[in-house]
């Protein structure tokens, strides 16, 4: 599912690639069927009640994942479009490689037109299950997570939760 999530964060330099070469094909299988197949993972989680509870230890604004995602959207509105297609898959397969090998959550850029923020939470020291685990990214409408709150989110994957607005 990362690697979906981080495909389907791709869709503004792609989308812009597919309308530059006339590629419908093309778009309908970079843009449309990661975004899509997040679009599933979401009504899945909403449909099989997939909300975990999250205890918020440490919560700081995931500002690589927001950075990646802006920069992204900024590169869809750049004028020159790739000259092949080759050059297209070879940049976007570098791209995807880079964010997965770093370990950066590239937030899709369309939730943070929608105003959500990212936030990278750790788990409370207090001996619980998940003391000492790897951080969570929680998508939220927030400005901030205080310490000690506890959040109810879907989850998106094993590292993604995201806390729908009206609970928020």
């Amino acid at each position: 599912m990362k690697a979906i999530f981080t495909v389907a964060s791709l869709w503004p330099p792609l989308t812009a690639w597919a309308v530059w070469s006339g590629s419908g094909l093309a778009w309908v299988c970079l843009v449309a069927v990661p975004n899509a197949l997040v679009m599933l993972r979401l009504m899945v989680a909403r449909s099989q009640s997939d909300r975990w509870e999250i205890v918020v230890g440490r919560a700081r604004p995931d500002k690589d994942g927001m950075i990646c995602g802006w920069v992204v959207l900024g590169v869809g509105l750049l004028p020159v479009g790739p000259s092949s297609t080759a050059q297209m898959l070879v940049g976007s397969a570098i791209f995807v490689a880079a964010t997965l090998a770093l370990k950066v959550r590239c937030v899709d850029p369309m939730l943070l037109l929608m105003g959500f923020r990212a936030f990278v939470v750790e788990s409370p020291e207090d001996g619980n299950p998940y003391t000492g685990r790897k951080p969570l990214t929680v998508l939220a409408r927030r400005e901030f997570l205080s310490c000690g709150s506890r959040l109810v989110a879907l989850r998106l994957d094993s590292e993604r939760y995201l806390i729908e607005p009206a609970a928020a």
